[in-house]
């Protein structure tokens, strides 16, 4: 299915998810014209931020935990009238997360599990099962939207370095190899469905101990060749593009830049590659790390308390 049509579904269900406010959110949005108010909050022990955000198609939300890193995980659901469960249990490491609805990998919620290394979907009613095995732990994940890449889904792992993609019976293919070996690495991936950012991949990647490598944020075009993009963000963790119009098209991006190395924030990026600070955390660590854009158009950022154990999600939307 072609960009066009599934973004033409997705906001056909655009009212499945409820407009509630609730209290101001601690999350600070620095650049003007926008609105930030928590939209959830839970307890639940974890101890760092979770990885991985996502809906599904009927407006509920998705966290991976790390109840006990690197090894014990689950992922919460917070459904439409905001009750919230521990709806899987007995996973590693889950991170990013992506949901199958409107496309040939079905209506799933597909998470890579980077402690036994398997890419792993889960139905509706919460069963696990592994779609395939991948020898280097899996981080990120993502589905090509814009058809240029196989209309396929796509993994990237750490150690080695490398871009795969899954076909909807689960077999696996290389397609890039890169950066090829760096402490740290791979974090996210994103594709450009719009008309800003060139129609290609973009690759997230935080950097490891040392910080020398090729980390922040670079294009991969079809043929599996890489590009460095946004020379400012010298480690990256999420990157989205607005899906909806609602932010104008924008890419967003968590990262550190090279002018303030001190916590992960989150980027407005232009098409040319320049950056603008966007928003910063101010609950726990204040790391900005996951982010995801719902079927309201709307932005939600988790930031996790590990001193109080509890997770807080902010909605943002234009004034």
């Amino acid at each position: 299915m072609n960009a066009k049509k599934l973004n033409s579904l997705f906001l056909s269900a655009v009212a499945l998810i409820p407009v509630l406010w609730g209290r101001v959110s601690a999350l600070e949005v620095v650049m003007p014209g926008y609105v930030a108010r928590t939209y959830v909050s839970y307890s639940c022990p974890a101890e760092r931020e979770p990885r991985g955000i996502t809906f599904d198609y009927y407006g509920n939300l998705y966290l991976s935990n790390w109840d006990k890193y690197p090894n014990i995980g689950s992922i919460y659901r917070v459904s439409r009238d905001k009750s919230v469960s521990r709806w899987v249990d007995g996973i590693g490491t889950p991170r990013a997360m992506v949901w199958g609805s409107g496309t040939d990998y079905g209506d799933y919620l597909y998470v890579p599990d980077a402690t036994p290394c398997d890419l792993l979907k889960v139905s509706p009613e919460g069963a696990v099962s592994t779609v395939c095995h991948i020898g280097a732990g899996p981080h990120s994940l993502e589905l090509d939207s814009t058809g240029a890449y196989g209309g396929y889904m796509y993994v990237a792992t750490r150690n080695p370095d490398q871009v795969y993609y899954v076909s909807e019976s689960g077999e696996l293919h290389l397609f890039a190899d890169f950066p090829g070996s760096v402490s740290g690495g791979h974090s996210d991936l994103a594709f450009d469905a719009g008309d800003y950012y060139g129609g290609l991949m973009y690759a997230a990647l935080e950097y490891g101990s040392g910080h020398a490598g090729s980390y922040g944020l670079y294009t991969i075009d079809p043929q599996g060749n890489a590009e460095k993009f946004a020379p400012a963000l010298i480690s990256a963790c999420d990157v989205e593009i607005d899906p909806y119009g609602l932010f104008g098209g924008w890419m967003f991006v968590t990262g550190v830049s090279d002018v303030n190395e001190s916590y992960y924030s989150m980027w407005r990026v232009h098409p040319d590659g320049g950056v603008e600070e966007f928003a910063v955390g101010t609950i726990g660590t204040r790391q900005l790390l996951s982010f995801t854009f719902a079927l309201d158009g709307a932005m939600y950022v988790p930031e996790y308390s590990v001193e109080d154990q509890t997770m807080v999600v902010t909605r943002i939307v234009p004034r």
